[in-house]
């Protein structure tokens, strides 16, 4: 089988209409999705991936008299994404899986969904904007200004984040709550409110939310692994065992034996890209070749 994980782009090449949603018997917790796809000329094969409203599904089955597509979500996916909640004639965006001609025109999407969000305000008109504030905060760390994020399967662009303090009447108590909501806030361009499902979307509205898979790399290794602290030439350890590290560090140095850079065996610890010389490869004279 192969190991080859498909990924997406966060364009939606089409919307389908949920015809059903039911629970199969035969594998507890599991949910059969029946989508109708109208006006696409994708025509996938059993066990091809799409990506439906954010959530990377296989392809079950196809009903031979409807061309409904078959997905079959399982307990993880319905608890942890708004797929559990979906009705017949709900409205899901879909994609299928890059193909190595494929113009990378949004960003890398995975189709794993970090988690959901609530819709806390809609503005309509010329600059269409909606705020969400994820069930989870923590998802906000790796929520960047003016990075990538999926909502619903769509690439945009994170037009701001954290309170947005915004000019309310005093009788709009639920206005005022939502412009200091913590949360971030995505802008829609009119192509995607034509081609996507985020223009029905309302305050109240559930979404799935997949983050920049860069920003959470970025983030988890540096939380399990540490990072180097860059400082001056005179301030940083000249030793070449010992790689970059501050004056009064308690821990190992990033790239020394005992803390090889970037997960490297011990052996390699000398050939780190950290060293004296901040090369960004096998430390040699001119930075690639050997030590």
């Amino acid at each position: 089988m192969s190991t080859v994980r498909p990924m997406f782009t966060g364009l939606v090449q089409a919307v389908g209409i949920v015809r059903s949603i039911k629970p199969l018997s035969t594998h507890g917790g599991t949910s059969r999705l029946a989508v109708s796809v109208q006006g696409w000329d994708h025509g996938p094969k059993l066990g091809d991936s799409i990506c439906v409203s954010g959530c990377c599904l296989t392809i079950a089955s196809i009903d031979p008299e409807s061309g409904d597509w078959c997905f079959d979500a399982v307990p993880e996916t319905l608890s942890k994404t708004k797929l559990g909640s979906l009705k017949p004639d709900d409205r899901v965006n879909l994609e299928h899986a890059l193909l190595p001609t494929t113009l990378m025109g949004g960003h890398v999407v995975q189709g794993h969904v970090d988690g959901i969000g609530e819709v806390v305000r809609v503005q309509r008109g010329d600059d269409w904007r909606i705020r969400i504030r994820p069930s989870d905060p923590e998802l906000l760390r790796y929520i960047v200004p003016k990075g990538g994020v999926s909502i619903d399967g769509v690439s945009l662009t994170i037009a701001s984040v954290g309170a947005r303090p915004t000019a309310v009447s005093r009788s709009s108590e639920r206005a005022a709550k939502a412009a200091t909501d913590p949360g971030f806030e995505i802008a829609l361009i009119p192509t995607t409110i034509e081609k996507t499902t985020l223009a029905d979307l309302l305050p109240g509205s559930m979404v799935n939310i997949e983050a920049d898979v860069l920003a959470k790399t970025i983030i988890h290794y540096i939380e399990h692994y540490g990072m180097p602290r860059i400082l001056s030439p005179r301030a940083a350890s000249q030793d070449p065992e010992e790689g970059f590290r501050g004056s009064g560090s308690s821990r190992p140095a990033f790239g020394s034996p005992s803390r090889p850079a970037f997960g490297k065996p011990p052996g390699f610890a000398r050939s780190s890209g950290f060293g004296p010389r901040g090369n960004f490869g096998p430390r040699g004279d001119d930075g690639g070749g050997p030590p």
